[in-house]
This record gives C-alpha cells, sequence and structure tokens, in this order.
C-alpha cells in the first residue's frame, strides 16, 4: 500500500475529533471550486461548499445522470459516491481505493439510498477487479498522482468503460513550458511536496493526448480550473495547526503545501479536469426501466 502522510493526518485528526479537519476533509478529500475566487472567505464553511461545488463540477464534466454504472476510483471516504447517490436515481456505484482504512470510513459514512446500490472494494486502480465493459463512467478525482501508472490505470479503465463510456480525471500537471523548470529547478521542492502529499512528478497537460492513444481512448476535453482552486490553500494552511501530527510534521506538511500554493500561483502547475471517451455509441440509462 502506498504511504500517504496526509491521509495518515487526516485520518488521525478524526480520532482525535478535530472538527475543522473532519468537516472539511471527513468526506471530500479533494480541493475546493469558487466559481468566482474573489468571493472566497477563508473559512472552513465556506471550503465545504466549495468543495461540494468541486464534487459537482468533476461529475457534470464525467457526465453523470440518471441510470448509470459509475465506478470512483481512488474515492477516498466516499465523498464522490455519497453525491452522486444523493443527487441521482437507479445508479450503481462502486468506490474503490487501496487503502482499506479509507474503505472502513466510506462505508461506515455512506449508504445507498432507495433505489440505487453501493458497493466500496479495496483494490488496485491498476488492476481493476471489473469484467470487461462493466461501467459507463469511470473517475479519478485528484488521486491518478497516485497510482503506479497513469497509462496502466487508463487503460483499465478503458477495458471496464462500455463504449462510449466516459472516464474524467482531474489532477494538476506542469505546462510544457514550465515543465523543465519545474522538474530541474523545483527537483529539491517536489520532494518536500512528495514526502507529505505523495504525488508523482506533474506532467505536461499534452501527455494526456499520448496517453489516450496508447490506452485506446479518444482524445480528452480539458477544462482548466487552475484560478477556482487557489482559495483551497490558504484554509488548508490553517488546518495543518490542527493535525496531530507533532510540530515537525506540522512544519514538512505547512511547507508542502506553501510549496504547491506558490508553483499555482505562479502557474508553474494547473489544475485540470480531462475528459474522455471509449470508443463506440454513448451508453442508454441501462436501468431506466428498472422499478
Amino acid at each position: 500500500m502506498i504511504q500517504l502522510p496526509y491521509f495518515d493526518a487526516i485520518l488521525a485528526a478524526c480520532r482525535h475529533d478535530e472538527t475543522d479537519v473532519i468537516r472539511s476533509f471527513g468526506d471530500n478529500v479533494h480541493w475546493g471550486y469558487w466559481d468566482d475566487p474573489t468571493a472566497a472567505d477563508g473559512s472552513v464553511d465556506d471550503f465545504v461548499l466549495a468543495s461540494d461545488a468541486m464534487t459537482r463540477k468533476v461529475c457534470a464534466a464525467a457526465g453523470i445522470r440518471d441510470g448509470l454504472t459509475v465506478l470512483d476510483a481512488g474515492c477516498g471516504f466516499g465523498g464522490t459516491v455519497a453525491s452522486i447517490n444523493a443527487r441521482f436515481e437507479r445508479m450503481t456505484l462502486t468506490g474503490l481505493n487501496i487503502d482499506p482504512r479509507q474503505i472502513a470510513r466510506a462505508r461506515h459514512n455512506v449508504a445507498a439510498r432507495p433505489g440505487n446500490t453501493i458497493d466500496f472494494v479495496v483494490e488496485d486502480a491498476c488492476q481493476l477487479p471489473f469484467a470487461d465493459r462493466s461501467f459507463d463512467v469511470v473517475m479519478a478525482v485528484e488521486c491518478i498522482f497516485h497510482f503506479p501508472s497513469r497509462l496502466r490505470f487508463l487503460r483499465e479503465a478503458r477495458r471496464v468503460l462500455r463504449p462510449g463510456g466516459a472516464l474524467m480525471v482531474s489532477e494538476f500537471v506542469a505546462p510544457a513550458r514550465t515543465f523543465a523548470r519545474l522538474v530541474l529547478a523545483g527537483l529539491p521542492n517536489l520532494r518536500t511536496i512528495q514526502g507529505f502529499y505523495g504525488d508523482d512528478i506533474p506532467i505536461p497537460p499534452s501527455s494526456y493526448q499520448v496517453l489516450a492513444r496508447l490506452a485506446r481512448l479518444g482524445l480528452p476535453t480539458v477544462l482548466d480550473i487552475s484560478r477556482n482552486v487557489l482559495p483551497t490553500f490558504p484554509v488548508v494552511l490553517d488546518l495543518v495547526d490542527k493535525f496531530p501530527i507533532g510540530e515537525r510534521g506540522q512544519r514538512s506538511a505547512r511547507f508542502a503545501t506553501e510549496l504547491i500554493a506558490r508553483m499555482s500561483e505562479r502557474g508553474w502547475m494547473r489544475y485540470q479536469v480531462f475528459t474522455f471517451r471509449a470508443p463506440g455509441a454513448a451508453p442508454s440509462n441501462h436501468r431506466k426501466d428498472r422499478p
């Protein structure tokens, strides 16, 4: 299992009943989205709303609608699955994560409402334990950089998608004009970030066109929301002091977060949402006639 110190910190905060951390990351473990970033006020209340807005944003990019079969790979604590379950009908939802602690919390917190089904499984996103053509949509929200191989995941997603199905991936990327600078000048900083967040080195967004061809997926549509996620950083920096990980751990977490913030503000890293299509006709609502 990949070690992710930031998840250790969040889980420790949950055990210590750190209310602000639980409200911020106890369900959704991803950045927030603000239509108007200048309106962000830096509060936990505001961030919770922005986190929910991010969930809706990526679900819209994935084309979530009633009657679909959806896989959320790297599902964390099940927040995206919970949001889909609350807003859509006749859904078959699966959350997958390699960390049994995250899946245990998801199972405890998320229950299917009538007409929907939910399953949470402990498995590797690069070795999906599902039959070919099992899903209408596969999602990977801010997690593909933790996987052993982006290409292996895309190939597995392509395998389990039905013809015309959608794969949505959101992550930080490094524009081609800044990639060399980020990797060379920023390598020590990237190692600091990896030490807390466990992220792989960001890839240029153009790499996803190559990956799409290799995985036999359609070229992705791209949504850049870099500006809309920037208000996340001040909130996370405030929350770091509430992680029960000791002063040294807090310093490491704060430094890693500040580095990501500076790189994002300078445009060295961009936050983008990629939506791919499996070849073939778009799926119909397979369960639309279900009573």
